[in-house]
């Protein structure tokens, strides 16, 4: 064999394994994780239609299927939190999966066609069941030697994900309205509990990963500013998205135009994870970290004090991956806080409890303080975000972490 016959046959596979390494990277904890995560994320990519099949094919008013749905999310962010401050206690297979079954069988009461006040119940249930999901597959990210790389990674994925659901959805419910919402949410979460089952049990600390801390006691002095950190990072994002439509209204952006640039952004979303991915954690994490929140921060206000339908479309072209970007370099200094996973995962429970109350902060900002008190919110809350993030780099910094 020649030596260009031998190049031919080596380069493809030398191909493959360098898209495996870098997009399937640590499958034993991506995999798990990805379906929580999948699982987890269900009721925010389908509550739109949710609230829609509530009103429409339930009888409940607009007011009682918001308030259901914000329920479901309040729910579901407790449960993420509490599990979260307990996961090393538990097996997190077992609560995956018993979360994921609460979850489809929920979805196969709306199959059914279920209207009694037992369907609430059942989606509280729901809720529960993914906050179960999400503590556990979150905490996974401090098994990993490579934090970063394994959260940009999973962001790849939901992105993907999220497309997904977001293009099936619709057609489905269209057709079958409540029982085609259920179908959708109960296959989701069957076809990821396989994965679910390949979940360690326990968190275990890699001997090669850069982790804060072996013991199992967390240093508050640093936990509790990440806490607000990550808060104001999501309810900031929440915020914005709640009034996305009405503030586009006000300065001449018609909903086709937002919709299409919605569209735009999701598909732009995986941008942000790839690019984490590639920059990995070689510049390290204030070299990485702080600019990445500096860029987020400019680009949500400049979606808040937007006055032109350019300004306002042109920022949140670059909302979803900036933000992901970000998102991931948070993640992995929370995974680094503590070897056990617990601030991850309360960390996951947040996000939904962000997602939960930025409506309701959004609406009382536009009706009681107008448009000039959003600048001023969301600077606050990007002020609030670097500041902790600073502090927690500090605390980090004093226990010697690499």
């Amino acid at each position: 064999m020649s030596r260009g016959d031998a190049l031919v046959d080596v380069q493809p596979v030398s191909w493959l394994a360098a898209v495996r390494a870098r997009f399937v990277a640590e499958p034993h904890v991506l995999l798990p994780l990805c379906a929580a995560n999948s699982i987890g994320y269900l009721p925010l990519l389908t509550m739109p239609w949710l609230v829609g099949v509530l009103s429409q094919d339930m009888g409940y008013s607009a007011a009682g299927s918001g308030a259901i749905v914000t329920a479901e999310l309040s729910l579901l962010a407790a449960a993420a939190i509490l599990l979260g401050a307990q996961i090393h206690r538990v097996n997190r297979r077992v609560i995956a999966l018993l979360g994921a079954g609460t979850v489809i069988v929920s979805a196969l009461a709306l199959v059914a066609g279920t209207k009694s006040i037992a369907l609430i119940g059942l989606l509280g249930a729901a809720g529960v069941g993914c906050g179960a999901c999400s503590a556990a597959g979150a905490s996974l990210v401090s098994r990993s030697a490579d934090p970063v790389r394994l959260t940009a990674n999973l962001w790849t994925w939901t992105v993907a994900w999220q497309t997904v659901v977001w293009f099936v959805t619709p057609i489905v419910v269209a057709r079958w309205g409540a029982r085609g919402l259920g179908a959708v949410i109960a296959c989701g979460g069957l076809a990821f509990v396989p994965w679910l089952r390949r979940m360690p049990v326990r968190a275990e600390t890699s001997a090669t990963g850069s982790r804060a801390s072996a013991n199992a006691r967390m240093d508050l002095a640093i936990v509790i500013p990440m806490l607000v950190c990550v808060a104001s990072f999501w309810l900031r994002d929440s915020v914005t998205w709640s009034l996305a439509e009405r503030r586009g209204s006000l300065i001449g952006v018609s909903e086709y135009q937002l919709s299409h640039t919605l569209t735009a952004a999701s598909i732009l979303g995986i941008v942000g994870p790839l690019a984490a991915n590639f920059l990995g954690g070689r510049f390290g994490r204030n070299a990485t970290l702080l600019p990445a929140l500096v860029v987020i921060a400019l680009v949500m206000q400049a979606i808040a004090s937007a006055h032109t339908g350019a300004t306002y479309r042109a920022g949140f072209l670059l909302w979803t991956s900036t933000s992901l970007f970000a998102w991931t370099y948070l993640t992995e200094l929370a995974a680094a806080m503590d070897a056990e996973g617990r601030v991850v995962a309360i960390c996951s429970g947040l996000v939904f409890a962000a997602g939960a109350c930025g409506p309701l902060i959004g609406g009382l900002v536009i009706g009681h303080g107008g448009t000039l008190a959003l600048p001023m919110l969301i600077g606050a809350l990007s002020a609030i975000t670097l500041l902790t993030t600073v502090i927690v780099l500090r605390g980090l910094a004093r226990r010697r972490v690499p």
